[in-house]
């Protein structure tokens, strides 16, 4: 979506992975990249 959710802190998010927003953009892709390849986790699953 092109809106935003209240009850996300996308800068507070993006600062996390980078300190610039196009590095902490590809670098949260990776991230989530990396958690989809890893499957389904039954301890997070419920």
């Amino acid at each position: 979506g092109k809106t935003e959710p209240g009850f996300q802190d996308v800068d507070y998010i993006l600062n996390l992975f980078g300190g610039k927003v196009l590095e902490a953009r590809r670098h949260y892709l990776e991230f989530v990249k990396q958690g989809v390849a890893a499957g389904r986790r039954p301890d997070l699953t419920g």
